[in-house]
């Protein structure tokens, strides 16, 4: 909608939260924005050179299997600060036709829960 230029513009000064990624364009893009990370190693015993490469920190396929629908693991990708990785909880707890299993945050007596098993009725 917004052309490539017009989402990074406004993936930079959003959070973005990804949870349930079952696409992999999505990964791909979760994995980039994670960045990449250095390993070396030396060519031989004798040779002490060393062979530097760089490889994805979390690639889309781990990010796919971290962030599938039934997982409890969020990415969260704050404006001002370093991408985390968190435990995904839901107000109540939550069971998924899929075997998901969500705790429940503990806000008891922070909230009227008289209101959500109401019903509407028109008059």
């Amino acid at each position: 909608m917004f052309g490539s230029h017009g989402a990074a513009e406004l993936e930079s000064c959003s959070t973005m939260q990804y949870f349930g990624c079952n696409d992999l364009a999505t990964a791909e893009r979760i994995s980039r924005r994670l960045g990449k990370c250095s390993t070396s190693q030396a060519k031989s015993w004798t040779n002490r050179e060393k062979i530097t490469r760089e490889v994805d920190l979390v690639t889309p396929a781990e990010v796919m299997q971290e962030l599938r629908s039934s997982s409890n693991l969020q990415y969260l990708f704050p404006s001002s600060s370093l991408p985390m990785r968190l435990e995904r909880v839901a107000f109540k707890p939550l069971h998924t036709r899929d075997g998901g299993k969500f705790s429940g945050l503990p806000l008891d007596g922070h909230y009227d829960d008289g209101l959500s098993k109401q019903t509407y009725r028109p008059r």
